[in-house]
């Protein structure tokens, strides 16, 4: 078992304007992965399942199209949903109950404007990671 305490210190410094390389080097099958949400008040709001969810919702217009699309119950996406639209300091998705032609669910404009932020947020993540040129000794 490898400690942390026991790989070689590799300082990084942030501040500086352009990519850094550390010196270790990381080969197939090795690779590095981030995994990341935006927390609003301390309460997580968006990460990768519920953004997809977000864009099957923006794609369809239904909650129900959108839950089976990811292949989850229509229970979880519901939630999923709620919970967004408690945490989010105003509404992501807004759903219309259904009637004769069944029922409505769309992003609103603060709900599509996450979905662009987070976007962004993820590309300069990804360019971040494949700026890293490591090396081994």
């Amino acid at each position: 078992m490898v400690y942390l305490h026991d790989l070689p210190y590799v300082s990084f410094d942030y501040n500086i304007g352009h990519p850094f390389s550390p010196l270790i080097q990381v080969n197939d099958p090795y690779k590095i992965e981030i995994k990341f949400w935006i927390s609003y008040n301390g309460k997580s709001l968006l990460g990768k399942g519920r953004m997809q969810l977000l864009r099957q919702i923006d794609r369809y217009g239904s909650l129900r199209q959108a839950a089976e699309e990811l292949n989850l119950s229509y229970r979880k996406a519901y939630y999923m949903i709620y919970s967004m639209n408690k945490t989010a300091e105003q509404p992501i998705v807004e759903m219309k109950r259904g009637g004769k032609n069944g029922g409505l669910s769309e992003l609103t404009p603060y709900g599509k404007w996450l979905i662009l932020e987070f976007d962004k947020i993820e590309k300069q993540l990804d360019q971040f990671i494949h700026s890293i040129n490591l090396t081994t000794e």
